[in-house]
């Protein structure tokens, strides 16, 4: 069933058309309604049916008094006006429906105290005012800060893994240099013989014995971290 039901009326009667206005805000996701205090409207305008009507404000609501002359139609309702400067509208499609017959009419049953009385239109929200702006800023300016921070941390941290990371290695290699001269140190060149007058093969005997303490020294890197499948040596 639609929220603003279709008000039947048999033609040839004048009556009164009473428009309750509420507000729904959100707190939490929760809505939150108030009625709307009809005295506070401004600028208000009614049109029925397209036609302009005067408005009656009281504290119950907007009414307008509508003609015995009304023809046979479905009309609609339109309100507008400004409240606490900010403007309104309520729109009621198809509210009102005359009829011929009374057996037609379901008018009684929205007459409590004259008028008919329709559903009250919500107005959803409204513009905030200067306090509740001022605080949503503050707000966004916070989590702003936040997630620069937040950001700026993550950086930063990014930053001391990768310097970490990068003295790392050089520990690593500078280990792995100081070892392989510890080897080589251990060479006793002044029992490589010198080959007489050839210089040449002075040098291979040097280069052999450096070579097989680096053989040495990479079978045992090799023993430790697995030797790759395609290695031939």
């Amino acid at each position: 069933m639609a929220n603003f039901p279709n008000i039947k009326v048999v033609e040839g009667n004048a009556f009164s058309v009473l428009l309750p206005l509420k507000r729904r805000t959100f707190e939490s996701c929760k809505p939150i309604d108030e009625d709307i205090n009809p005295m506070l409207l401004t600028h208000v305008i009614v049109k029925f049916g397209g036609v302009e009507y005067t408005p009656i404000i009281s504290e119950r609501g907007v009414a307008i008094a509508l003609p015995a002359t009304l023809a046979r139609a479905t009309y609609d309702i339109v309100l507008t006006a400004i409240y606490e400067e900010n403007a309104i509208r309520a729109a009621y499609e198809g509210a009102i429906t005359i009829v011929p017959w009374n057996s037609q009419s379901d008018a009684q049953q929205f007459l409590p105290g004259s008028p008919i009385v329709l559903e009250a239109a919500y107005i959803i929200g409204g513009t905030l005012t200067d306090a509740e702006l001022e605080e949503l800023k503050a707000e966004f300016r916070q989590a702003t800060a936040d997630a620069r921070q937040a950001q700026a941390e993550a950086e930063a941290a990014k930053a001391e893994y990768d310097r970490k990371a990068e003295q790392l290695d050089g520990v690593a290699k500078e280990a792995t240099s100081q070892e392989i001269l510890q080897a080589v140190g251990h060479i006793d060149f002044s029992t490589l013989a010198k080959q007489g007058d050839n210089q040449n093969a002075t040098n291979t005997a040097i280069l052999a014995a450096v070579t097989t303490v680096l053989d040495d020294y990479a079978n045992q890197l090799w023993n430790i971290v697995g030797r790759p499948q395609n290695s031939n040596s």
